[in-house]
């Protein structure tokens, strides 16, 4: 069954308050999708997030209400996917296990599955049995869980621009490796997932020196680390405005152009760059404005 992420801006377009030309028919295609099985609709907790930063009660409410409709799958903590990725690489290639070895798990059927991947030994999740998409809103809506995300997305543009910077002074080659020791560092978990036990940093590193050794390999069977790399690489060689909403937009973009058969988005910057790094990832996934591109 194919998978199709939903990305908010096309979803606020024709469920919100102020709706596209073609809303109704785009509404009516979803309904028709849903009914004829082939394929799940996909949305994650960004959706949420957008959805509970609507200025309009209207909006809000046409939102919560066509998703909760098409009885969406929900994505992962795309770092948590990209994780059970490398991990799968290396226990294939490397002769040390650090870690369990779990199944690649982008999407799940809850809500409260989905927050559980965002679970830390820092800062635990708590998923509800039973929670819908409309409690997650409410929840994003009232709780300081927003406010922490508003600031750590200001972070975004920068990082952006620092790395724009060093291409024009030459610091950083156009065909350098972005994906560097210090990222995988901060990747990996320092903690053991079966039984919570540290693992000595020693045997941390030379798991990062092995993938750093054979990253072509790792990217070829780690799609959305592969698409981390060059989603991030795109974003620095681009001259578009950076937005401070680019860095949780682009993580799930790109679990989606990993893991996705369609991604419908109305993001005309987004889609373009989603096209691109679908492209030299390799993916088949498809990046649309409408339903009606399928």
């Amino acid at each position: 069954m194919g998978v199709i992420y939903l990305d908010h801006n096309f979803v606020s377009d024709i469920a919100g308050h102020t709706r596209v030309a073609d809303a109704d028919a785009e509404r009516g295609r979803a309904t028709e999708t849903v009914r004829a099985g082939e394929h799940r609709f996909a949305v994650s907790v960004w959706n949420m997030y957008e959805t509970a930063r609507a200025g309009r009660k209207e909006t809000k409410d046409g939102c919560i209400e066509f998703i909760t409709g098409v009885r969406p799958l929900y994505c992962a903590n795309p770092r948590l996917v990209q994780v059970q990725e490398v991990v799968r690489y290396a226990a294939d290639r490397y002769n040390d296990h650090p870690y369990r070895v779990e199944e690649v798990s982008p999407f799940f059927d809850t809500p409260a599955q989905m927050w559980a991947t965002f679970a830390s030994p820092h800062n635990p999740a708590t998923p509800f049995v039973g929670e819908s998409f409309r409690d997650g809103v409410e929840m994003l809506t009232h709780s300081d869980l927003r406010r922490h995300l508003d600031a750590a997305l200001d972070d975004g543009p920068v990082a952006a621009a620092v790395g724009r910077q060093a291409f024009v002074e030459g610091v950083l080659e156009r065909d350098e490796q972005l994906i560097d020791q210090q990222w995988l560092m901060e990747l990996l978990p320092e903690r053991n997932q079966a039984d919570n036990a540290w693992i000595d940093q020693r045997r941390r590193v030379a798991l990062v020196d092995f993938l750093l050794a054979h990253i072509d390999d790792a990217y070829l069977r780690c799609p959305a680390f592969h698409a981390e790399e060059q989603t991030y690489r795109h974003r620095v060689a681009s001259q578009r405005r950076l937005r401070r909403s680019d860095g949780i937009d682009v993580q799930f973009g790109v679990l989606a152009v990993a893991y996705c058969d369609v991604i419908v988005t109305s993001d005309r910057a987004f889609r373009e760059m989603l096209i691109a790094v679908a492209a030299r990832i390799d993916s088949q996934c498809r990046v649309l404005s409408r339903l009606a591109e399928i």
